[in-house]
């Protein structure tokens, strides 16, 4: 019916979700800039020199410049703190670091509910564009920061929670002791953990998908749950499809 009116079926994303236009595909352009699967070319044979595993700077610097999370309004982070995240569990939560910060919208967001908050990304583009984007709040040292999750450019116990979102499935998993780890140093010892992480059973089924490369480790919150409890942090709120609130033992 469309198609007798000029609308021809360009995009067809499953589960009744489409895009109609005329032949031609004027969003093919767009596509290249939002769509994960367009980025699979950057993310083969990308070693890392210390472990040969993944060079997560190299591949997610060569995204961002390609325009991966160009739109500075989608944030899975900001869903997850206005839609999930009890409000009394973050309450307690003065000073917020948020691992993955991408372009800065869930730093704000915490800026904007009465935290001390402060960003990282592991890309030096996603950095300055979340400088750029965001006006400066309440930070804990520098707003924004580049940094590795195996390495976080902060000092010990100095924020009451890390929050993260779609980044710790990107970490190999004989990297996750030691992400772990880190976590424990900067946040103080009463501290939690905010997190979002991709598992398998929930969303795209990622073992299919070419990038896959780059979600290293898809698993349940239970699994992740036992690292994080040998640094103290105990799974306190299994909230669903991978978010959680890790946290002292009471």
């Amino acid at each position: 019916y469309f198609a007798k009116e000029g609308f021809h079926l360009m995009h067809y994303f499953g589960k009744g979700r489409c895009v109609f236009g005329p032949s031609a595909d004027p969003c093919e352009a767009h596509n290249r800039l939002t769509r994960p699967d367009k980025f699979t070319g950057l993310v083969h044979g990308v070693p890392d020199t210390s472990s040969g595993k993944i060079d997560y700077a190299k591949v997610y610097e060569s995204m961002y410049q390609k325009g991966y999370h160009s739109n500075l309004q989608l944030s899975h982070g900001v869903k997850m703190l206005e839609r999930v995240l009890p409000q009394k569990c973050r309450e307690l939560a003065h000073s917020v670091l948020e691992v993955g910060c991408s372009h800065g919208a869930a730093t704000e967001w915490l800026w904007h509910h009465g935290h001390s908050a402060s960003g990282m990304d592991i890309s030096t583009t996603a950095v300055q564009k979340a400088s750029a984007a965001r006006l400066n709040g309440r930070c804990v040292g520098d707003c924004f920061k580049q940094g590795n999750a195996l390495a976080i450019p902060w000092p010990d116990s100095n924020f009451d929670a890390i929050f993260s979102t779609d980044v710790l499935e990107h970490i190999h998993k004989d990297d996750v002791p030691r992400v772990a780890s880190e976590f424990r140093r900067v946040v103080r010892r009463n501290g939690f953990l905010f997190l979002a992480i991709a598992q398998s059973g929930t969303g795209e089924n990622y073992k299919t998908k070419r990038e896959d490369i780059i979600h290293a480790t898809v698993q349940p919150v239970k699994w992740w749950a036992k690292y994080f409890a040998k640094e103290g942090f105990h799974l306190m709120h299994d909230l669903g499809k991978g978010r959680s609130v890790f946290g002292p033992t009471a």
